[in-house]
């Protein structure tokens, strides 16, 4: 029976783990390799801008519209396990204070601050953390 449907549809049969979408498809539970993927792009891009003589302003730019936006799509399909989201706060954090692997630069503000509206004296990032509980609040049954 399976056989027909596949061969009158055109469909061939997959195997699991598989990404539909772009979101991993998995029969067990998501494990750190099908979040390796995510964190690799935000490392390729990290190192694709390293090594440019950015002002804070355009690292500012660069990690809200690249860095925090690349997760959106995933973290609003799949909830993160806390180690993701620290890796993500991590990638973040070295490229706006203009660290990197090898070298550690010291934050001049801390990551709170960083993370609280403009109006209110922040940044104006949001934290991982939050963008996870809030995209996965609607599967919980809490929102």
């Amino acid at each position: 029976m399976e056989r027909n449907i596949l061969r009158i549809m055109g469909f061939s049969e997959g195997v699991l783990p598989s990404k539909c979408l772009g979101a991993p498809l998995s029969e067990s539970t998501i494990r750190q390799v099908l979040w390796k993927d995510l964190l690799d792009k935000l490392k390729q891009k990290l190192s694709l801008w390293t090594f440019r003589a950015l002002n804070f302003r355009s690292t500012l730019i660069l990690v809200n519209s690249v860095l925090q936006a690349m997760p959106l799509y995933l973290v609003s399909v799949l909830v993160a396990p806390k180690f993701v989201i620290k890796q993500i706060r991590n990638i973040q954090r070295k490229f706006l204070w203009g660290g990197d692997y090898i070298h550690r630069k010291w934050p001049l503000v801390d990551w709170q601050t960083v993370c609280k509206p403009k109006n209110v004296e922040g940044i104006g990032l949001r934290d991982p953390l939050d963008t996870n509980k809030a995209m996965g609040e609607r599967y919980s049954g809490n929102g």
